[in-house]
């Protein structure tokens, strides 16, 4: 006899292989549309660890404003992040790969249905990224950088199939919510003083990555089904969100979660309505353009400072990427096809050319898209947007089939981080946000549902075959049937 141990009510067989006990990790769902409260919470736990680990620095952020520091000393940081590294990090991105690896080889029950465009979009990318290595300034760190780029997607995948979209959708709202509270406490702790007109809130992040886990906590909080909890816990979690998102000041922040509420909206309609709706916004654009032409020049300044967040210096440069672009313009024409490789374009010389042309330290190109340019070059930037574009269809057509909320967050996060990676380069970084958005995009492509319980079918086409009657049998059958009864 097989010993059990029983936690919250679900039970784990240790006589078992590990992916019955993966798949009976479920607190007792028995439809495939539940939510296995056991499994999110696991799988919590196990994310706050890691990426609180990967991506937070209260030491550098909490209490403090980013003005404080001094640029030499942020460059500093930012070479000694490139040149030394952290054995603890790699080894925790190669735990996620390995539980990510389990959760791919054992969990049975959702079984694979890859679409096949989609699916050849991202393998151009990884191999593309692969053949940087050829051409890369620094061949060693762009070794290093794949290596862990591999670990996260090979776990994405495997969290991707142990996570039902809603679970997803679940995982999001609860680990989003706590790094956002946690961030908050510590800032406060630390000096910072969230009624002060000056305040942008960071905690443990850089004050525009923090917008980023705000907006991913409202779309999470927005998109969640009231029937997975009381109404106003999301409603609460989605002011929050908000609310904070506001501190942080991201105007860009502010404006991808807002598209990204609007098409996570518009997805849920029918094919008819989403396009009435969307002519109904252009053209309340266009009347409230109307309107703001109409004003004052006191009224319209007034209106201005009060969308940039005040945040006015520098709002004609685009708080100077206007002129950090036209640098990295000069960059990116010298290798237009191939890019400079896979993370390696942000050397130490490149990060002091920068530095010394622009009067401010950073090692990204407050763009997404320039960025993969500048790694990968066009060639690069067209397999990566065909991925996202076909992972977006693909989101929008499974919400429809299934109907699970977890899809509609999919397609409101593709179009948040789309959005946003107009004026910023998280989302094409290894961090916390992306990883969730990889997690979704993996879920689309590689277990594309194929009827309303929302799993993956790995041969659908197969299955409907072998269940309809052969009509050579079914009329021999008839036959035999009609002389019987003669």
């Amino acid at each position: 006899m097989s010993s059990t141990l029983k936690l919250s009510g679900f039970t784990l067989p240790f006589g078992e292989k590990l992916g019955d006990q993966l798949d009976d990790f479920d607190d007792g769902a028995t439809d495939h549309s539940g939510i296995r409260w056991g499994r999110v919470a696991a799988v919590v736990a196990y994310f706050l660890l890691t990426f609180y680990y990967l991506d937070h620095d209260a030491a550098a952020f909490a209490g403090r404003q980013v003005a404080d520091t001094p640029e030499d000393d942020i460059a500093d940081q930012y070479v000694d992040e490139i040149e030394i590294g952290s054995g603890f990090r790699k080894l925790v991105l190669i735990t996620y790969g390995a539980c990510g690896i389990a959760c791919l080889m054992h969990c049975r029950r959702r079984q694979w249905n890859v679409q096949r465009f989609a699916a050849l979009a991202m393998s151009a990318l990884v191999a593309w990224m692969v053949l940087s290595v050829l051409w890369s300034l620094d061949p060693g760190l762009t070794v290093r950088r794949l290596v862990a780029a591999g670990m996260v997607l090979i776990g994405s995948v495997g969290y991707a199939r142990l996570l039902r979209p809603d679970e997803l959708l679940a995982v999001a709202l609860a680990t989003f919510g706590c790094f956002v509270s946690y961030s908050l406490l510590l800032d406060i702790s630390g000096g910072g003083k969230p009624w002060n007109p000056n305040y942008r809130f960071g905690g443990t992040l850089h004050p525009n990555q923090q917008a980023t886990y705000c907006g991913m906590l409202c779309l999470a909080a927005y998109c969640l089904p009231a029937r997975y909890g009381s109404q106003w816990v999301t409603r609460a979690l989605f002011v929050f969100g908000l609310v904070l998102l506001y501190q942080t000041q991201s105007r860009t922040s502010m404006f991808a979660v807002i598209v990204g509420l609007v098409i996570a909206s518009l997805v849920k309609l029918s094919s008819a309505l989403r396009w009435q709706a969307a002519w109904l916004l252009l053209a309340l654009v266009s009347v409230a353009s109307i309107a703001v032409a109409s004003f004052s020049e006191g009224q319209r300044a007034g209106l201005a400072e009060s969308a940039l967040m005040g945040r006015t210096e520098q709002a004609g440069t685009l708080s100077g990427r206007a002129p950090l672009w036209r640098e990295l313009s000069r960059f990116a024409a010298q290798r237009p096809l191939t890019g400079y490789g896979f993370e390696s374009f942000w050397t130490p010389d490149n990060i002091d050319a920068v530095m010394k042309s622009q009067k401010w330290a950073l090692q990204s190109a407050h763009n997404a898209y320039f960025e993969t340019v500048l790694q990968l070059g066009l060639p690069g930037l067209a397999f990566a947007c065909a991925t996202v574009f076909a992972s977006f269809n693909l989101a929008q057509s499974a919400y429809q089939r299934s109907r699970f909320a977890g899809y509609a967050f999919i397609y409101g996060v593709l179009g948040f981080a789309m959005t946003n990676g107009l004026l910023e380069s998280n989302f094409a970084k290894l961090k916390y946000p992306t990883v969730i958005a990889l997690i979704g995009v993996c879920s689309v492509i590689a277990f594309y549902p194929v009827d309303p319980s929302g799993e993956g079918d790995s041969r659908p086409l197969l299955r409907k075959r072998a269940a309809a009657p052969d009509r050579r049998t079914g009329r021999l059958s008839e036959a035999i049937g009609e002389r019987q009864i003669a």
